[in-house]
């Protein structure tokens, strides 16, 4: 129908339009062209609505970008100069609005418009993921560390050549540079990344407050500012932290389960060793530590005893004295009680609580029961022979027939 008033085939295939926003202006020129009862009219009309749209989405994810970028920047890279220069009235009483928005909203005296569920489920699932991965790099440090001190222990136990552990402490080495690898590091890593999602969610909470401020009492431009500025850094957010979180996970699940595998692995290779085998501690070992000079005096009180020693306490309320034991006492607790249950009092112990006895250094008691009346194990109710009450275990050793015969013939017991 006449020569078209626009670029001929030849000058196309010469200089091909580069630029996909110019599409739509060279489809108008085509549909402009073509009469309506063309054939092709209908596609061309269609094909235009279609470049109109992907140019709708491409300024749209543009302008995306573009506040991604402007509100990612670091603050520690501005200057004080910069900082100051974005401090003007406007900024400040934005501020102020934003803050008194908040109040209201949480006060109920504003309802909060707009919502959206499915960037609230991703966030709490950002806020989770954060959390964990901070305990994660906190509490694997710091087995890390327990495992470095061990193995500096193991290491010692290595060069004596009684002991032959050098191969544990090199696979206890390997798998713990393997930790650093594939635990902290990854982990480290992604603890750094949460820092700019983090504010960016924070602008989002901005902008948020402005729009619902500007919905109640706005103009329309002003309304329709905050609006697109907040769907478009809520599009982007909802968009990158569905992608964000699923990764975190993987990379999460990954580490924790790198991590259980090599303390198992550790684990293994300790219950190989001969630390792995439970003997009780020699008794000469013992004996050989109490005989030294810095420990014979009170070598075998613990903090309870040192505590109830030094400590100057109220004496409980009794209205008699308790009676001391005598030889009588003895043979009816050595009649009634085997020699498993029988001890003696290594040391003077008075009674601090409730249904405590005194006793006295050497006495014989029978124990009834290895706990009080609260569970705990560290009094016993015992039997003196003239009367049954409690005493610490710490100030009883078990009765050695051999060795009471002898104190009781240097020390007149009973006299």
């Amino acid at each position: 129908r006449g020569k078209p008033n626009l670029m001929d085939m030849g000058s196309l295939m010469i200089k091909p339009v580069q630029r996909v926003m110019k599409y739509p202006l060279l489809l108008h020129e085509l549909l402009n062209s073509t009469p309506a009862s063309h054939p092709d009219h209908k596609t061309l009309q269609d094909a235009l609505f279609a470049m109109k749209n992907i140019n709708v989405n491409i300024n749209e994810l543009k302008r995306r970008k573009d506040l991604v970028l402007k509100y990612r920047k670091n603050d520690d890279d501005e200057t004080l100069k910069e900082k100051f220069s974005r401090l003007n009235i406007h900024s400040i009483s934005k501020k102020s609005k934003r803050v008194t928005s908040h109040l209201k909203i949480l006060t109920g005296g504003e309802p909060q418009v707009v919502k959206d569920q499915t960037f609230n489920k991703e966030e709490k699932l950002f806020r989770s993921l954060e959390k964990t991965v901070k305990l994660c790099v906190k509490n694997i440090s710091l087995s890390s560390q327990h495992l470095q001190v061990g193995t500096s222990l193991l290491k010692s136990v290595a060069t004596n050549p009684v002991h032959n552990y050098n191969e544990q402490v090199c696979f206890i080495l390997f798998q713990m540079a393997q930790l650093d690898k594939l635990v902290l590091t990854p982990l480290s890593a992604l603890q750094a990344l949460f820092s700019g999602p983090q504010k960016l969610i924070q602008k989002r909470y901005d902008k948020l407050l402005d729009y619902n401020s500007y919905l109640q009492r706005s103009t329309r431009e002003e309304m329709d500012m905050a609006k697109r500025d907040y769907e478009a850094l809520n599009a982007q957010l909802v968009e990158e932290l569905q992608v964000f979180n699923r990764a975190a996970k993987k990379i999460v699940l990954n580490c924790l389960h790198c991590f259980i595998t090599l303390l198992r692995n550790i684990m293994s290779a300790a219950l190989q060793s001969n630390f792995a085998v439970v003997v009780p501690v020699p008794n000469p070992l013992i004996e050989e530590v109490h005989k030294l000079n810095f420990v014979k005096e009170n070598s075998g009180a613990t903090f309870i005893e040192r505590k109830l020693s030094l400590e100057k306490k109220k004496p409980v309320p009794s209205p008699l004295e308790f009676p001391r034991q005598t030889e009588g006492h003895r043979s009816k607790l050595l009649s009634m009680y085997s020699t498993e249950l029988l001890y003696q009092a290594k040391r003077k112990c008075n009674a601090t609580q409730e249904f405590d006895i005194d006793l006295h250094e050497g006495e014989l008691v029978a124990v009834v029961e290895q706990k009080d009346p609260f569970g705990s194990t560290s009094r016993w109710l015992v039997d003196t022979g003239i009367l049954k009450g409690y005493v610490y275990s710490t100030f009883l050793r078990p009765y050695n027939p051999a060795k009471a015969q002898k104190d009781l013939t240097e020390n007149g017991f009973g006299d």
